[in-house]
């Protein structure tokens, strides 16, 4: 296992000079290259959602974006005259997703330098420099996996979700049991090598230890007898979400240990993070009938808070600690999740 590079889950567009030349407001006929549509197109292939902050009226940037076909691409974008630095911080927490993980690209020195100066975790790009953008390491993707070519359409499942739950009346319990959703844990098999790559290296928050796994690494957990590893799908009545969630073990005497694990940030605020862990790890009790207590390490950083979070919940209880990395120790039987708007499934 080796640190990660950051790659770019979301790249914002300033709109006037940068996406089409011209200024909206002042001619509605501003020019739109159509290699940009390619690029867009190409972005959106690789799983990077697209958003936009711009100093405009957001009905007509709509309006004009809906004209070029391209405005589904575009979530929840900022069209205003505010600041373009607080824009980007509510895009990033509408997605749920790091300011590091963010691509802003401008045609203004001034608004570069300012998100810099605010937002230094942000990369960005001069707009005259579209067309290396695919070219960078941040946007190339090792492989391409049925979830990344579906994110997008994912992220619009989302959106439908919260919009049920804002004009849903009940309470929050009695919404989520609306939304059916359904929770299959299973063993991971050569199949789910790409996918588990993916989500290791660009899953930050429920990341226990940020790390970037290889395929080999995969492999050899998939392979070994006293290694395991368990991912989890997810769909409910918005659509199929893929696999979301994966933890690695490595079993020793009446131990094991969760070596990683990982669960995708768009699934936030359902509970379904610690429901997977805890039934992965019965899971694994199961098949390893032997294991009396699971140990877990953490890799304290702000970013991956949401993973100490998530062990706690899950009923870890603090062991020892050495310089960044704390461990933490369950006691077997686990707790069973109590989650009654959540099915689980096993595929034994």
């Amino acid at each position: 296992m080796a640190g990660k590079k950051m790659k770019i889950k979301c790249l914002v567009w300033d709109l006037d000079d940068t996406l089409w030349e011209g200024t909206l407001r002042e001619d509605r006929d501003v020019v739109f290259d159509k290699v940009k549509k390619s690029i867009i197109k190409k972005i959106d292939e690789r799983g990077i959602l697209q958003s936009i902050a711009s100093r405009n009226d957001l009905q007509q940037a709509q309006e004009k974006l809906k004209e070029l076909e391209i405005l589904e691409y575009f979530f929840y974008p900022q069209c205003h005259w505010g600041s373009k630095v607080e824009s980007i911080k509510l895009i990033a927490n509408k997605l749920n997703i790091a300011l590091d993980s963010i691509g802003y690209i401008d045609d203004n020195p001034f608004e570069l330098f300012e998100v810099q100066y605010f937002l230094p975790e942000v990369k960005t790009y001069k707009s005259e420099e579209y067309e290396e953008l695919l070219n960078l390491e941040e946007f190339k993707s090792d492989f391409s996996t049925k979830e990344s070519k579906m994110r997008r359409q994912m992220m619009k499942s989302r959106e439908m979700r919260e919009r049920a739950e804002s004009f849903h009346n009940g309470s929050k319990e009695d919404f989520l049991k609306a939304c059916k959703m359904e929770l299959i844990l299973r063993s991971a098999n050569t199949n789910d090598i790409y996918r588990i790559y993916e989500l290791a290296s660009r899953t930050n928050q429920m990341n226990n230890m940020l790390d970037r796994i290889s395929k080999e690494v995969i492999v050899d957990f998939i392979d070994s007898k006293d290694k395991a590893i368990y991912v989890a799908e997810l769909s409910d009545r918005f659509g199929y979400h893929g696999i979301i969630g994966v933890c690695l073990f490595e079993m020793k005497d009446k131990i094991s240990f969760i070596k990683l694990f990982c669960i995708s940030c768009r699934i936030e605020g359902r509970g379904i993070g610690a429901a997977f862990l805890k039934e992965a790890i019965s899971l694994m009790s199961k098949k390893h009938s032997q294991i009396e207590e699971v140990y877990c390490e953490y890799l304290d950083e702000k970013k991956n808070r949401p993973a100490l979070m998530l062990l706690q919940i899950t009923g870890f209880k603090f062991f020892k600690k050495n310089e960044k990395k704390s461990t933490f120790n369950l006691k077997l039987p686990v707790e069973e999740s109590s989650l009654n708007w959540l099915k689980v499934i096993f595929m034994l």
